[in-house]
């Protein structure tokens, strides 16, 4: 029987021209053990919808073609299913994806995911909002607010938020509880991260995994503006952890009291409340992962292992 498989396609993520995207998908929509729909989005909410239909119908896959932010729309009826998520990148930053090791050309990730295995993954919780990558307070979010409602998008578009915004933006107060121990601390930005990066290859915490349980919390100081390019080649080069200006510590659960209720989630702006629970959901999500997922991970995380 051939596995039913939903693509869901946000026309207005990243920089990349759809008009050729069919033909790039074909590995995924001609694939003879696929029964494929192929869906585009036509409003914020439309990718929920379709995922939610998809997972009620039990199909085998939701596999979304865009960024993060249409991958957060999938997750909330993805997560504790038998539904996997599948991505197709063709975002902006493309975090989840990146960290997965899916290529950023959509015909070879499309290849990808025909040879792709199923495995349990780990997702998050703020408050009542599910993220899976990524999720910030602070300056990280201001970015993603401002960002959101620029008519440009891509690396640089972004880059210039992180510009216009440094400048205006301080360290502020965050009392927090990590696991019942109580913390006070002075950040610039405080970032909860399941993943590894925020997206093009900017790894805030390198060492995360988001199969062990835990997330990565990180607290960012405000450092002074000559020294930028070494936090940023750090950054990009996964060595940001030897910057004495970032504290990054594992949580399974973490309590927030800030004085502002501007967050992001996987990239995503919202406002919450001011106090934020943060939770890990170990093995919440069911993805299709290529094999360069399992050569850094190991093939024990395979759903089809045996026993």
């Amino acid at each position: 029987m051939k596995k039913q498989i939903r693509l869901i396609v946000n026309p207005a993520s990243g920089l990349r021209k759809k008009r050729f995207l069919e033909q790039e998908l074909s590995p995924v929509l001609k694939h003879p053990g696929f029964s494929c729909e192929l869906f585009y989005t036509k409003g914020p909410t439309h990718a929920t919808d379709l995922a939610q239909e998809a997972v009620d119908l039990h199909y085998y896959a939701v596999v979304v073609c865009g960024g993060d932010g249409t991958i957060n729309e999938v997750l909330a009826p993805l997560l504790h299913s038998s539904t996997a998520l599948g991505v197709i990148p063709l975002g902006s930053g493309n975090g989840f994806a990146r960290h997965l090791g899916i290529s950023m050309l959509p015909a070879k990730a499309a290849k990808q995911l025909t040879q792709a295995q199923p495995v349990h993954i780990d997702a998050c919780m703020v408050n009542n909002l599910p993220f899976v990558n990524v999720a910030g307070i602070g300056l990280d979010a201001l970015v993603a607010h401002d960002f959101s409602i620029q008519p440009e998008r891509g690396f640089w578009a972004y880059f210039s938020s992180v510009l216009r915004l440094w400048f205006k933006t301080s360290n502020r107060v965050y009392k927090l509880k990590l696991d019942g121990k109580k913390f006070k601390v002075k950040a610039l930005m405080v970032s909860f991260a399941n993943g590894s990066q925020f997206g093009n290859n900017a790894m805030i915490a390198p060492g995360a995994r988001m199969d062990d349980g835990l997330m990565q919390v990180c607290f960012l100081r405000k450092f002074p503006t000559l020294k930028a390019p070494v936090l940023a080649w750090q950054l990009f080069s996964g060595k940001i952890i030897r910057s004495r200006h970032l504290r990054i510590l594992p949580a399974r659960e973490v309590s927030v009291k800030r004085t502002r209720k501007k967050i992001h989630l996987d990239g995503e702006p919202f406002k919450l409340s001011k106090k934020l629970r943060v939770k890990v959901l170990p093995a919440a999500l069911n993805i299709l992962a290529p094999s360069q997922y399992f050569e850094a991970h190991g093939p024990q995380h395979s759903l089809d292992r045996p026993g």
